[in-house]
């Protein structure tokens, strides 16, 4: 799964938070997060993110003003208490976007 912003907080949601309302997740490999959110609830997070929970690859902007930092955080955090396999690009701007230009693009891709 993988989405930005929305789609991003929709992709945490299928991978990770949809079961604790009774809805069985698809069969999800990993899941890739920019700029989204799952939840500020650390009982949540403990309770919905599991040994049996995907790999996480998140990338957010540390003060991004539309979709805030903190559940980033907290998703990792939780990912290195079970030793799981997870991974956070992290930029210390406001903006709430991809720079594909910044981007290292390789030919035939």
């Amino acid at each position: 799964m993988n989405g930005f912003s929305a789609g991003a907080v929709i992709s945490e949601w299928i991978g990770y938070g949809v079961e604790a309302f009774g809805i069985s997740s698809p069969p999800v490999k990993a899941v890739v997060s920019v700029a989204g959110l799952l939840t500020y609830a650390v009982d949540e997070m403990s309770t919905w993110i599991g040994l049996d929970s995907p790999p996480v690859f998140l990338v957010h902007n540390a003060n991004d003003r539309v979709v805030p930092y903190g559940s980033t955080n907290l998703l990792m955090n939780r990912f290195e208490e079970l030793n799981k396999p997870r991974a956070l690009h992290c930029e210390e701007t406001r903006a709430h976007l991809i720079d594909v230009m910044a981007v290292d693009h390789q030919q035939g891709m």
